[in-house]
C-alpha cells in the first residue's frame, strides 16, 4: 500500500515538473518598411515541430517545452528568418521584422480605343398577341 501511494505521489511530481517546464515565446511579426502587422504569418519551432499563426494584429504565441528552440518565421512574399535560442529558461517576447523577398517594378498598362462599334441595339424579342393570350396567369 505504501509503495502504491509513493508511486502515485512520484508520478504526480513528475507530471507537475513537465507542466511547469513550458516556456512561452510571443511577440509581433511586422513588415520591414511599413511596420504593418503581417496577418497569418507562421512561426514554427523546427526542433519540436510545433507552431503558431499570427492573428489580425500580427501577434503570435508559441508554447515550447524545451529550452533549446529554433524558430522560423515566414510569410508569403517575404523572406523567412530563423532564430536559435540555447537554454531558454523564461517567457520571452520576440518581435520579428520580415523583409519582402521580391520587389516588383512598376507596371504600365497601355490600350488603344477601337471604334469599330457603330450602334448599340439592346436585345429585342417579338411576342405575338396569340402567345400572350395563351399564357395562364396565376
Amino acid at each position: 500500500m505504501k509503495k502504491t501511494i509513493l508511486s502515485i505521489i512520484f508520478l504526480i511530481f513528475i507530471f507537475k515538473i513537465n507542466i511547469y517546464a513550458q516556456i512561452t515565446l510571443s511577440g509581433y511579426i511586422l513588415d520591414t518598411d511599413s511596420k504593418e502587422p503581417l496577418i497569418g504569418a507562421t512561426i514554427i519551432d523546427s526542433l519540436s515541430q510545433t507552431g503558431a499563426v499570427s492573428n489580425e494584429y500580427g501577434y503570435y504565441r508559441l508554447i515550447v517545452k524545451s529550452p533549446n528552440v529554433a524558430i522560423r518565421a515566414s510569410y508569403v512574399g517575404y523572406s523567412s528568418r530563423t532564430f536559435e535560442f540555447q537554454s531558454l529558461n523564461q517567457d520571452t517576447v520576440l518581435t520579428i521584422i520580415l523583409p519582402p523577398s521580391v520587389s516588383l517594378s512598376t507596371v504600365t498598362v497601355v490600350a488603344n480605343r477601337d471604334n469599330h462599334i457603330e450602334t448599340i441595339q439592346p436585345g429585342k424579342v417579338h411576342i405575338s398577341c396569340v402567345y400572350i393570350k395563351r399564357i395562364k396567369l396565376i
